[in-house]
């Protein structure tokens, strides 16, 4: 392959990765929080209480007029910076930041305690449901991270097949990775020295806090790695035992048209004519040929693929005409046939 072909290649993977990245990103984003509001918006609720409510049990309206608790929470000095039109993600990210002073809060609380109790629940559970809430919004940017990740791996090996390439990122990032959870993230401090001497001509330095930024892209990363390898592996293991079913074939079939027109040879005696038939294991062949023969169509104006179209056409004509003939030819004839049908079986998978 040219210099600039690989240029133009690289160029389009570039720009196909850009606009999965963007595109699917979005898409399966702001696509799962439509869903989830379409299919059942308790879902938040359930997976914050642990199946335990299927509502906002610890912030509601009675929870207010029973307590006051919501007026106390909006005392906390972060809540004066809040916009009005804030989300309610970053308003439990402001509460799980101050979890502490939320936790007091809600302690000295009686009537909301008595709530709580009122509700077979308790701060303790008040406070994994803030948690939850707080890091909803981060659990979805994984998933669809995950996912978005997932389809750039498919058209990274699949498409453009960059495999060896894949396989040699992959491995990097897992082994940095699985080195920071086994560290500790002692580790993350020699990724960090060794990037800030790789850039040294810049003026930002690259800290431990990037790091840890860097990571929460790195996770679902190599988790979609993984999910792809293994997807990949499985495809390359039944690739494999299709392949090997298809080279017995052909070794077969070979060998038994070898066998036929030897045994024919010897039929000097008989003369007439007759309907003959060969029981093959054919159905690799036959696909492999309808296979080649679409590929082959599709550069019609070349010589060199011209022959071998024909040579695959001949082949799959030939096969066809051994195992479900039904016209009456003579013993030289069918030789003859014998003789075809092994020489393009040769040309096909050996020349």
């Amino acid at each position: 392959m040219s210099n600039s072909v690989e240029i133009k290649k690289i160029v389009k993977w570039i720009f196909s990765m850009i606009l999965i990245f963007y595109l699917g990103f979005n898409c399966i984003y702001f696509g799962f929080y439509k869903l989830v509001n379409y299919i059942d918006n308790t879902i938040y609720y359930r997976y914050a209480t642990d199946n335990k409510f299927d509502f906002n049990v610890y912030f509601n309206k009675e929870a207010q007029r029973k307590s006051g608790i919501l007026y106390e929470i909006s005392e906390v000095k972060d809540f004066n910076d809040l916009n009005v039109d804030s989300s309610i993600q970053e308003k439990y990210r402001i509460m799980n930041k101050n979890i502490n002073e939320i936790s007091n809060i809600m302690n000295k609380n009686k009537d909301y305690i008595n709530y709580l109790k009122e509700n077979n629940t308790s701060v303790e559970e008040a406070i994994e449901y803030i948690n939850k809430m707080a890091f909803l919004d981060d659990k979805v940017l994984q998933i669809s991270i995950y996912i978005v990740f997932l389809v750039m791996c498919f058209l990274t090996v699949v498409i453009f097949k960059y495999r060896n390439t894949f396989y040699c990122i992959a491995m990097l990032i897992y082994i940095c990775i699985t080195a920071s959870i086994f560290s500790d993230g002692l580790s993350d401090y020699i990724v960090i020295n060794i990037i800030n001497i790789i850039n040294k001509s810049e003026s930002r330095v690259f800290s431990y806090k990037d790091i840890e930024e860097l990571n929460f892209f790195l996770n679902p990363f190599k988790e979609s790695m993984m999910t792809f390898i293994i997807l990949d592996t499985l495809v390359q293991i039944w690739k494999n035992k299709k392949n090997e079913e298809k080279q017995y074939q052909v070794r077969y079939i070979i060998e038994s048209l070898n066998i036929q027109i030897i045994f024919l040879n010897e039929q000097t005696m008989y003369t007439g004519k007759y309907i003959g038939k060969m029981k093959l294991p054919v159905n690799h062949i036959l696909k492999e040929c309808k296979r080649k023969i679409k590929e082959l169509n599709r550069h019609k104006g070349s010589d060199k693929y011209i022959d071998k179209l024909d040579s695959w056409k001949n082949l799959r004509d030939g096969i066809d005409m051994l195992v479900n003939n039904s016209n009456i030819y003579s013993t030289k004839e069918y030789v003859e046939f014998l003789k075809n049908v092994r020489y393009y079986m040769v040309k096909c998978y050996f020349v």
